[in-house]
């Protein structure tokens, strides 16, 4: 079952959104629109308004799977996971509804947009894969490029991600295994009583 608060405080209670099904929440849309992942058989991506958080739209649904939904940040263009080829590749549909156009090739999920829209990240296999796109007017994409590659922790469930990238472009990852303890420093030094020695050591200016 999943839940809302509003952020503003004005209802302190949790509205529920369903009781008959699971669904993994995933973004905002600028209408207003809950953005998430049903699951019954395998999965597919629906619409909630908050407004009437029960009157639950199909976006991408069908007997294949759909999950992991990401809006464009102009909210015009919906990027997913789907199987429909026969294994996990990453399409494109406008958002609030569209024809999907298949981005990748030889797998892919995760997918994530840019802060300004112009690329479109996902992961395939241990590589971070990006397609420049435009999405100002209608969808278009180039072909996708290795960014890079490297042994970083994988979600343990399906719909979750396991990465973030920062406005500036910067990738936030996380090393598995030996790697990310060869990287963890040999000793971790604790500071006791640190507003005291902080006292000590930094005294107030002369007037």
């Amino acid at each position: 079952m999943t839940q809302i608060v509003l952020a503003d405080g004005s209802e302190r209670m949790p509205r529920s959104l369903t009781t008959q099904l699971y669904f993994d929440p995933h973004v905002w849309s600028a209408t207003g629109e809950l953005v998430a992942t049903r699951f019954t058989n395998s999965g597919d991506i629906v619409a909630m308004p908050i407004a009437s958080p029960d009157e639950v739209r199909d976006v991408a649904a069908s007997d294949s799977a759909e999950l992991d939904p990401a809006l464009s940040p102009n909210g015009r263009w919906l990027a997913y996971v789907s199987d429909r080829s026969g294994q996990n590749e990453i399409w494109v549909q406008g958002y609030p509804q569209g024809a999907p156009v298949r981005v990748s090739s030889g797998g892919g999920y995760e997918p994530l947009w840019s802060a300004d829209g112009r690329e479109l990240f996902y992961r395939r296999g241990d590589a971070m894969m990006a397609t420049a796109v435009e999405t100002a007017s209608e969808f278009s994409f180039a072909a996708p490029t290795v960014l890079f590659s490297g042994p970083f922790v994988r979600p343990s469930r399906r719909v979750d991600r396991g990465y973030d990238v920062a406005r500036d472009g910067r990738f936030l990852m996380i090393l598995r295994g030996e790697e990310n303890r060869a990287a963890a420093p040999a000793s971790i030094v604790v500071v006791q009583n640190f507003g005291e020695e902080l006292k000590q050591r930094v005294r107030p200016s002369a007037k």
